[in-house]
């Protein structure tokens, strides 16, 4: 019986994946380097140590790995500061309000760090819906390990398999089935061509779940 739900964040609460694509084409440029879409795509779902750590060895910069992440979540932030009207994707807030008031226990688990974490939860005002927060910053090896996701079950105080966890990335739904966990995967076209195939349910529309057909 499911009775937690863990949330990714982008490119589930927030349309952001097309946001760090362009923030990651930006810091290439500014090193002096032609990025291809392919360069980004496969790290969907991983944390900026992750694919900073492997844009660094295959194109042997010298930059400290610390400073390309800053200059990523830096110009993040600025780009979130600018769009004003960004709003959350269509129906995952209405979703989470429901799960919410239906008793189910909440987690927000997300590759990215703590300060993008917050500023989305505050942006969209939902922060008070999640009994948890878990940041890729917290392990040591992000998604598609299954760490972030055992680690929100272990909060919630469940069995992995009491948990359903809701992601758009190739990534974050292996993550997810290696954890033990039941996944329902949310196709967003603007996270690429992402390999969700292996999630037990796959939706393209938050506001037409119906719950009980993955619960």
């Amino acid at each position: 019986m499911i009775k937690g739900i863990i949330f990714d964040m982008d490119g589930v609460i927030i349309d952001s994946e097309i946001i760090h694509y362009e923030v990651f084409m930006d810091v290439s440029r500014k090193h002096g380097i032609e990025s291809s879409f392919e360069d980004y795509n496969k790290y969907v779902g991983s944390t900026d140590e992750a694919i900073y750590s492997a844009f660094k060895e295959k194109y042997n910069l010298k930059e400290d790995l610390d400073y390309l992440i800053k200059e990523h979540q830096d110009r993040f932030m600025e780009i979130l500061d600018m769009k004003k009207d960004i709003e959350p994707i269509k129906g995952v807030k209405e979703l989470i309000i429901e799960f919410h008031n239906r008793g189910y226990k909440l987690a927000l688990a997300s590759s990215a760090p703590y300060m993008n974490i917050d500023k989305v939860l505050d942006l969209f005002n939902i922060e008070t819906y999640f009994d948890i927060r878990i940041s890729g910053e917290d392990l040591e090896q992000g998604k598609p390990h299954p760490g972030i996701f055992l680690n929100a079950a272990k909060f919630l105080k469940l069995n992995p398999k009491e948990c359903l966890v809701i992601e758009d990335s190739k990534n974050g739904v292996l993550a997810a089935k290696r954890a033990g966990m039941k996944c329902l995967g949310y196709r967003n076209e603007n996270s690429g061509e992402q390999d969700i195939s292996k999630a037990d349910l796959i939706i393209d529309d938050f506001s037409t779940l119906d719950i009980s057909s993955i619960i």
